[in-house]
C-alpha cells in the first residue's frame, strides 16, 4: 500500500534527522575538578594542524601538563576552542585526544584515557590538539 510505503519512509526519514540533529549529552561533559592554585596559570589552548601540545604551550610561554588533560576531555571545553562542524564525538581514543579532527570537522574526546593516556608530544596529521598549559 503506498499510504503505508510513505508513512514508514516518513517515520525513518524523521527519525533519521532526529538521531543526526538532537543533542548529545556527553558523559564528561558533567565532570568538575577543584580548582588549580592561580600560580598554576591554567590556560586550555588550542594548536594548528600537526602541531604538538608541547609546541602549542611553549608558543604561549607555558609548559604542557599532561595531568591536567582530563579537565580538557570534554566536548564543552571543545567547543569553546574549535568550530565541531560535525559535532563531538566519543567514540575514539588515542593519546593525541581531545582534539578537532579536519578530516571529519568533528572534534573527538578520549572515551579510554585509562588505557590511552594524554601526551604532550604527540603530534597527527589531521588533528588540532586541544592542550592543558600553564606555569
Amino acid at each position: 500500500d503506498p499510504k503505508d510505503r510513505l508513512s514508514r519512509t516518513l517515520t525513518t526519514f524523521l527519525k533519521d534527522v532526529d538521531r543526526r540533529y538532537s543533542t548529545k549529552v556527553f558523559k564528561d561533559d558533567a565532570k568538575s575538578f577543584p580548582a588549580l592554585a592561580p600560580s598554576a596559570n591554567f590556560k586550555i589552548l588550542g594548536g594548528a594542524l600537526k602541531q604538538s601540545c608541547v609546541a602549542v604551550c611553549a608558543a604561549a610561554g607555558l609548559t604542557c601538563h599532561e595531568e591536567w588533560a582530563e579537565r580538557v576531555n570534554s566536548c564543552k571545553v571543545l567547543e569553546a576552542s574549535f568550530a565541531c562542524l560535525q559535532g563531538c564525538n566519543d567514540n575514539f581514543f588515542g593519546v593525541d585526544l581531545p582534539a578537532y579532527n579536519s578530516q571529519r570537522e568533528q572534534c573527538l574526546i578520549n572515551n579510554a584515557p585509562a588505557a590511552h593516556p594524554f601526551s604532550c608530544q604527540i603530534t597527527y596529521d589531521f588533528s588540532r590538539r586541544l592542550c592543558p598549559c600553564g606555569a
